[in-house]
């Protein structure tokens, strides 16, 4: 077996996981429109009929039947030793086309909805977009992820947390960490960083990203040697980004044989449906940022650690 099937088969799990967290809800739902099109299509539409003279009732039927059938091919792909990896990307292609046919549907026949239905029809593509995107970024882990990344949701924030281990001296790893101006040069979404006022305990920064937004960010947590936290000023007008809070926290735990780089987010979006729906897009794209931080991160303090041990000082002392 290659080296790449290697890797494969250990970064699936996640992957895995979500396919059959998707094929169990796709079952039950699938089941649902199948077995209760009828009570459905009264409840989110007064209108009886719908195209090609089908009804609405057996439109919902219909859906159920291929909502089923996704949910086999999920499980399908979830089950195959190896994961099959094309069955799993046409998961997601087919994610995105029930997300395009929602909005294509509210947009046109949006007005012959009851609320109920809408946010039915809402809800379902909101799950939808869920799924795509933590699909996509598990069969990315697959392919590149180095760094163990977890996401959760609860009340209406997402926890991002990941972490590294680093072959480097804590030493090292601290003075690499504390670099604010050097963390623009291993965060590709971040273009400079400039120490406005302070040092420690609060320090205020000002970032920038690639894109020409800029924004200012307090340290509320400084514990030297181990760990600082920043929260962003989300309320400032100019604030690039549909965040109504945005913290962040690095730390460092010495362990016997390395140091645990770690990283960890709190996001909340701005009320409205569609900041909602662009939270999603911006967590889906800082995952692999995040992953690739740590990576490049890894790399300097490592490069460090060699150019430390390069001073003559250093190589008579040892």
């Amino acid at each position: 077996m290659s080296a790449k099937m290697h890797r494969h088969e250990a970064n699936d799990g996640l992957l895995r996981a979500v396919l059959k967290t998707n094929a169990a809800l796709s079952l039950a739902a699938g089941l649902i429109l199948v077995l209760a099109g009828g009570s459905l299509a009264a409840w989110m539409t007064p209108h009886a009929e719908a195209v090609f003279g089908l009804s609405t009732a057996w439109l919902l039927r219909l859906v159920g039947i291929d909502v089923l059938a996704f949910a086999a091919l999920c499980w399908w792909a979830a089950r195959r030793r190896p994961l099959s990896l094309p069955l799993a990307r046409a998961a997601i292609a087919l994610e995105a086309l029930w997300v395009a046919a929602s909005v294509a549907l509210l947009a046109a026949a949006g007005d012959s909805l009851t609320t109920a239905g809408f946010w039915a029809v809402t809800v379902t593509a909101l799950l939808a977009l869920d799924f795509a995107l933590l699909q996509g970024f598990a069969l990315w882990q697959v392919y590149r992820g180095a760094a163990k990344i977890t996401l959760a949701h609860d009340a209406g924030e997402f926890h991002i947390s990941a972490e590294t281990a680093v072959d480097a001296p804590s030493a090292v790893v601290w003075r690499v960490m504390a670099d604010q101006k050097g963390y623009a040069e291993v965060a590709d979404n971040i273009a400079w960083v400039e120490v406005l006022r302070g040092r420690g305990l609060g320090m205020v920064r000002r970032c920038s990203d690639t894109a020409g937004g800029s924004w200012t960010e307090r340290c509320t947590l400084w514990e030297e040697g181990q760990a600082f936290a920043f929260v962003v000023d989300t309320a400032a007008p100019d604030y690039p980004y549909p965040l109504q809070h945005l913290a962040g926290r690095w730390s460092m735990i010495p362990e016997d044989e390395a140091v645990i780089l770690r990283m960890d987010f709190v996001v909340r979006p701005r009320p409205g449906l569609l900041n909602a729906l662009k939270l999603r897009l911006l967590v889906a794209v800082l995952l692999p940022v995040c992953d690739r931080l740590l990576a490049r991160w890894s790399v300097r303090m490592q490069e460090e650690t060699r150019a430390d041990w390069a001073q003559p000082s250093l190589r008579k002392s040892a």
